[in-house]
């Protein structure tokens, strides 16, 4: 697949105009890069060594197992970033809390992104309900538990000294708190961004 992509690509700063170039040796560069939000500054660099914080690595390992998975054959794309990257990268290694509000979000945001996928109407409680049946609690449970983590969450991201790059993956703004419904939603966006990235090297 490596030699499907221009090995060169340019990304912008929002905030300045200067342009960041990523020498990106293989598709998997190429995808990371494209997800990243052009805030965030990583250093010039290839492969494993372009990104700086542990937690970003950890979501770079995923997306080439998944790419690894596509290499094999038979797959279903949509379940290897649920899996990948949502359950595994996030669920299990990035947010590292204690308590139900992680592993609630991230099946919200699995639902969320199907119901992105069918072009349905994004209904919060349609959401915690679905999510509510998968753990046998009960919709309510299941808000307050999302609720309660992202607030944590953001309230030490958004001192921007100590947030890691991987959060922007998370949240779509450090400068307000997020509702429920705007990080699942956000979430989600970013995950069919990574999906499509990697539909496109399979073409």
């Amino acid at each position: 697949m490596n030699n499907k992509h221009n090995p060169m690509k340019n990304f912008y700063s929002i905030k300045n105009n200067e342009s960041i170039s990523f020498d990106a040796e293989d598709a998997l560069s190429l995808v990371f890069a494209s997800c990243l939000n052009h805030d965030c500054k990583v250093s010039k660099c290839t492969s494993f060594n372009y990104f700086r914080d542990l937690k970003l690595r950890i979501l770079y390992a995923e997306i080439k197992k998944i790419i690894n998975c596509m290499d094999e054959g038979d797959y279903d794309l949509s379940q290897l970033v649920d899996d990948h990257i949502l359950r595994s990268a996030f669920a299990g290694s990035v947010f590292m809390k204690d308590g139900m509000g992680a592993s609630y979000l991230v099946e919200a945001v699995i639902v969320c992104k199907q119901l992105l996928a069918r072009q349905n109407v994004i209904i919060a409680g349609e959401i915690y309900r679905q999510v509510a049946e998968r753990f046998h609690v009960s919709p309510e449970a299941v808000e307050k538990a999302i609720r309660y983590f992202t607030k944590e969450l953001w309230m030490v991201c958004k001192d921007k000294t100590k947030c890691l790059a991987i959060y922007n993956f998370v949240f779509p703004s450090l400068n307000s708190p997020p509702t429920n419904k705007d990080t699942i939603v956000f979430m989600a966006i970013k995950m069919l961004e990574i999906q499509k990235l990697l539909e496109a090297l399979a073409i």
